[in-house]
């Protein structure tokens, strides 16, 4: 059995080949460049939390802090680039929480507050003199 190869210009796989190499040495160089690029740069932000409310506990991400009745100092917190969650509480009551984002190299500044209550929104909505409503029992 005879077996018949087709003529090839000569030199046409090494140009291929030499070509291929140069292709995969720039992909190669610029996935590197990409990756150290998205490296590169702060990787934690600064939460800064003002405290309206004097005796509760704080959580700001996963530290926790407890705020006596100087609620004049913030709170500084280095944190992770992300999603994190703010947290005020007297005992087991919620009176805040939100959640927020921290990008890296950046200051955050957040402020806690307990939502009034509806006593007090109705007390808000008075004429100054006018009583206090009695609620049925």
């Amino acid at each position: 059995m005879i077996l018949k190869t087709l003529p090839q210009r000569p030199g046409s796989g090494v140009l291929t080949s030499k070509v291929l190499v140069h292709l995969g040495g720039w992909i190669c160089g610029a996935a590197l460049l990409y990756w150290v690029a998205s490296q590169a740069g702060p990787r934690t932000g600064t939460a800064i939390v003002h405290v309206t409310e004097p005796d509760v506990a704080v959580s700001v991400g996963s530290q926790m802090f407890r705020v006596d009745a100087s609620i004049h100092e913030p709170l500084v917190c280095d944190l992770p680039a992300g999603e994190h969650r703010l947290k005020m509480m007297r005992g087991t009551t919620v009176l805040y929480d939100e959640t927020f984002s921290i990008v890296g190299g950046e200051e955050h500044v957040l402020t806690t507050w307990r939502a009034p209550t509806e006593s007090a929104r109705g007390a808000e909505n008075r004429t100054p003199g006018q009583p206090e409503p009695i609620s049925p029992e």
